[in-house]
């Protein structure tokens, strides 16, 4: 397990290429352990990207070889996006599936600058292609990214599909951006 971990952070250190701050959301006694990773400025200035390190390393329910980690990656500067993510990656690793098109309902205001309350797990657009999926000896990591939405968005998201949204947003990693609902 421990050098499963350590792949998946050289990994993510190539793409970075910077070290991120750590912040351990688990317990020291828990096992596996849960942390969050936040790159300040990546991928570019003003922005804020934070990365899960443990929602893959609990079995799923559904079993399979690809198991996701979560990321978040706003025009903010504020911590409290990736919280909001770890905190998600945390209660939920292998008990949903974190599926592109699942909408998820964080139930209260993830951040002062915002008024945006959910997320639309979505295939993430930071990093390239050709380095979203981790191959590692035990399973697949798959990153997929997790944008923010307007509760009334989730709701139409789930009647109309995940396009719905992006035909009507310009930049879904606009905090600050009104609904489209």
């Amino acid at each position: 397990m421990r050098e499963n971990g350590k792949q998946y952070l050289q990994h993510l250190d190539n793409i970075f290429e910077t070290e991120p701050r750590f912040f351990e959301f688990s317990d020291k006694s828990e096992f596996p352990p849960f942390y969050s990773l936040t790159y300040r400025d990546k991928p570019d200035q003003g922005m804020v990207t934070g990365i899960t390190l443990g929602v893959s390393f609990v079995e799923p329910r559904n079993g399979g070889n690809v198991r996701p980690e979560l990321m978040v990656s706003v025009d903010s500067e504020d911590d409290l996006w990736v919280l909001a993510l770890a905190d998600i990656g945390y209660q939920h690793r292998g008990k949903i599936g974190f599926r592109p098109g699942d909408t998820i309902n964080f139930n209260a205001k993830i951040s002062d600058e915002s008024a945006m309350t959910s997320f639309l797990v979505w295939n993430q657009g930071v990093i390239p292609e050709d380095l979203e999926l981790v191959c590692l000896p035990d399973w697949h990591i798959e990153i997929v990214q997790l944008f923010p939405i307007h509760d009334n968005e989730r709701r139409s998201i789930n009647e109309h599909g995940p396009e719905w949204l992006f035909e009507r947003v310009a930049d879904p990693q606009d905090v600050t951006r009104p609904s489209v609902a």
